[in-house]
């Protein structure tokens, strides 16, 4: 349990009102503005939550990505935490991040240990508000892609991820992008999921 002890507890001190919040979350926006979309809104966004589930391997911390399957909508495709809208039946955003996990990666959220929340993240163009959970789970779970959302799981060491941070230029909506990304097997992180990952980042180098 040492990797668990050296990473939660330093997560765990910073979940009493320390957070970095937006002074870090917006170090990972994009350079280049990309036409039609907006990261500050005015209007009233709906509630959503992912979970960042971490868990150990061989004395390594893993964590969970999954890659969206290709739809309609803004996310089409990308690389994000499990997670999605919240439900009138969830009680808290945790529930909703907990029930999305289980419904996206088939990992049984009574098996997670919350840890605590990273601060919400805005995003305007799918019209949400996210909370991001971080959650443990004891042991290495056995996860199956719902085959609807999921197009695959990507499981993950944690510290590599956080320190792969470069700035690339990628294409967006046919659009040439510049941005702060974060990597792992060739799957690239940008927007909402690289300023969740960017907060944690902050997190455990402070």
């Amino acid at each position: 349990m040492a990797v668990y002890n050296k990473y939660i507890d330093t997560i765990k001190a910073c979940m009493n009102g320390n957070l970095p919040g937006w002074t870090e979350q917006k170090k990972y926006l994009p350079d280049t503005p990309i036409p039609g979309v907006s990261y500050i809104s005015n209007e009233k966004l709906r509630k959503g939550a992912v979970l960042a589930c971490l868990y150990e391997e061989n004395g390594t911390l893993m964590t969970i990505l999954i890659e969206r399957t290709q739809d309609t909508s803004p996310h089409s495709g990308q690389i994000a935490f499990p997670g999605g809208k919240y439900e009138n039946q969830d009680k808290t955003q945790i529930e909703t991040a907990l029930r999305e996990a289980e419904e996206e990666i088939g990992i049984n959220k009574h098996d997670i240990e919350i840890i605590g929340t990273l601060s919400s993240v805005d995003i305007p163009v799918s019209g949400f508000t996210v909370l991001p959970v971080i959650g443990y789970y004891d042991g290495i779970p056995q996860l199956h892609p719902n085959p609807h959302e999921v197009n695959t799981i990507i499981q993950t060491p944690l510290i590599p991820l956080i320190e792969s941070l470069e700035t690339r230029i990628i294409t967006v909506r046919q659009h040439k992008v510049k941005t702060p990304i974060f990597s792992s097997n060739g799957h690239i992180v940008w927007g909402a999921t690289a300023m969740v990952l960017g907060e944690l980042k902050a997190i455990l180098n402070a």
